[in-house]
């Protein structure tokens, strides 16, 4: 949902749609449709009806949100020079997203899934077992991800939304070019894993692209179990710094992370540390000093 079509409503039917509100499209049925497409596809139509601005930074100029297939990527400066490179989506994701619409909107944009529980990556059991095979995440939706690096100062943190991970692994190899990292793995205060920690998200090309002891998980391991044990697992084999993974929950799919980690380390892994939340409703706050540029 990167663009929008220009709106040929006269005079009148604009005044009238002038006193529209967010109320005109909730009507859920449960909390976990408040942010579901179809409610941003009900915002999209709102905003055109309003004229509103939309991606109306130079970049875009009301366009979709996309980084060119060559050239550098593109860098928004905000004010107090904080540094958003976009890291994807591409215009073929775009396209892609845009044929597969109408299932996204049904919500039928993944295969459906009919094997049992405990066959599930998602619902591995503990202690985790180290798996070599990688799978892909085939959803158009999750593809189509604004990808974010942002920066200020000297610090950076990668932010991959639920971006596919060789569209991540190639626009981070691109970034490496672009700045001279002479290493080829970028320097991160933090990476904030994507897809809520989902190894269909993150693959060893993505890791070994950056150098990172700092890792978020963001999820309360409701409705896929989340994270995945073979996304940590990568964390811990192919991070270039003893690596440091920050929940900001302490659920049951998070916390034998923390209290089993010696079956994991066991087994042959990298030590590692854990943070949680001390206290749960806040959340976990991450304090990274960096120097003004």
């Amino acid at each position: 949902m990167g663009g929008s079509d220009e709106d040929d409503n006269d005079d009148d039917d604009f005044r009238e749609e002038e006193t529209a509100t967010f109320d005109d499209v909730t009507g859920l049925a449960t909390p976990a449709d408040l942010l579901g497409h179809q409610e941003g596809d009900a915002l999209s139509t709102l905003i055109a009806k309003q004229r509103l601005p939309w991606n109306a930074h130079q970049l875009w100029n009301g366009s979709a949100v996309v980084i060119p297939d060559s050239g550098d990527l593109p860098v928004a400066t905000l004010p107090g020079d904080f540094r958003l490179t976009v890291l994807g989506p591409t215009l073929d994701r775009l396209y892609k997203l845009c044929l597969a619409w109408p299932d996204v909107l049904a919500g039928i944009d993944e295969p459906a899934v009919t094997a049992p529980a405990d066959l599930l990556g998602r619902r591995d059991t503990w202690p985790p077992v180290w798996k070599d095979e990688e799978q892909r995440d085939p959803s158009k939706a999750n593809g189509s991800s604004i990808m974010l690096l942002a920066e200020y100062g000297d610090q950076a943190l990668l932010l991959a939304a639920d971006g596919h991970a060789p569209d991540l692994a190639a626009a981070l190899e691109r970034l490496c070019h672009e700045r001279g990292v002479a290493s080829m793995r970028f320097p991160l205060a933090a990476f904030k894993l994507p897809h809520h920690g989902s190894q269909k998200n993150l693959n060893r090309k993505v890791i070994e692209k950056t150098d990172c002891r700092r890792y978020l998980i963001s999820t309360d391991g409701s409705g896929y179990q989340h994270p995945d044990h073979q996304t940590i697992l990568r964390v811990l084999r192919y991070s270039s710094q003893p690596p440091e993974l920050l929940f900001n929950y302490d659920a049951d799919t998070t916390r034998p992370w923390r209290d089993k980690k010696s079956d994991v380390v066991a087994q042959g892994s990298q030590d590692y540390q854990t943070a949680f939340p001390d206290n749960p409703a806040a959340g976990l706050i991450l304090t990274v000093s960096a120097q003004a540029p």
